[in-house]
């Protein structure tokens, strides 16, 4: 008798569980019966005890066996056509915006990377990632939301963030306003150091950009107090530019930074 993944509890495992529950059981007695010097019920209890040992000898080779067929059946599951079907039909209802196909997804400023050699899921950002086995297309689209919203509701420092592109920006520009720079060259110079980069990848650069995008206008104000207006545009050469995703998943190009006194 085989037994299908939605089955898994069949006659022979529930019958290997009683065996086992039975032993368990058989057990304690006996060593009630030892400290009650109960001969003939100590007797009893390994009689009992060698016929179920017995019958679980016999039960496991049956037992193992389903579950092997078990296990090619989920196996299958991960490699047939319909499961990548199924995890993105998941992650769609989690509104997780993705891009690429299975079984590597960006989704910004993660990439979900499905393992089919040894079914594991992993979630990365730069040299950061997180694991799980947890394959069920619901139950994997779910923990990805969960990694996602709690980036995307995390604390955005505004200030900071807008200082350092400020700052990238006179570089480049060499202290001359609206004049345009690559926001590519600036998130060179952001991430000059190797070590930066991996502590900064550049998903979650444009991650950070998406959600500046989400203002109106976005101001800076300099240490001596004068304003600045900071437009990111779209750069003429598609290369140039970062393909930004906002919350709603809608995406806009970018590639350029002009930096204007108010």
């Amino acid at each position: 008798m085989t037994t299908s993944p939605e089955n898994y509890a069949s006659e022979q495992f529930l019958e290997y569980c009683k065996l086992i529950a039975r032993i368990s059981t058989t057990l304690k007695k006996l060593k009630i019966a030892e400290k009650t010097l109960s001969i003939r019920s100590f007797r009893l209890g390994v009689k009992a005890l060698g016929q179920d040992f017995t019958h679980i000898e016999n039960a496991s080779k049956d037992f193992l066996v389903e579950q092997q067929t078990c296990l090619v059946d989920l196996c299958e599951k991960i490699n047939h056509p319909d499961y990548s079907t199924k995890l993105e039909s998941a992650l769609r209802d989690q509104k997780v915006y993705f891009s690429g196909a299975f079984p590597d997804h960006d989704i910004s400023p993660f990439k979900l990377s499905i393992n089919i050699k040894n079914y594991t899921a992993r979630l990365s950002m730069g040299r950061r990632s997180q694991q799980t086995d947890n394959l069920s297309p619901v139950s994997l689209a779910q923990w990805v939301g969960n990694k996602y919203d709690k980036l995307f509701n995390s604390k955005f420092k505004h200030e900071r963030f807008c200082g350092e592109l400020f700052e990238a920006y006179r570089y480049l520009s060499h202290s001359e306003w609206y004049v345009p720079v690559l926001i590519k060259e600036v998130y060179s110079i952001l991430t000059i150091k190797a070590e930066a980069k991996q502590e900064y990848p550049e998903s979650r650069f444009v991650f950070d950009l998406g959600r500046l995008l989400q203002e109106f206008e976005i101001k800076h104000s300099d240490h001596d107090g004068t304003q600045y207006i900071i437009d990111l545009s779209l750069h003429k050469q598609s290369s140039k530019n970062y393909t930004v995703v906002n919350e709603a998943g809608k995406e806009r190009a970018i590639g350029n930074l002009i930096i204007r006194k108010v």
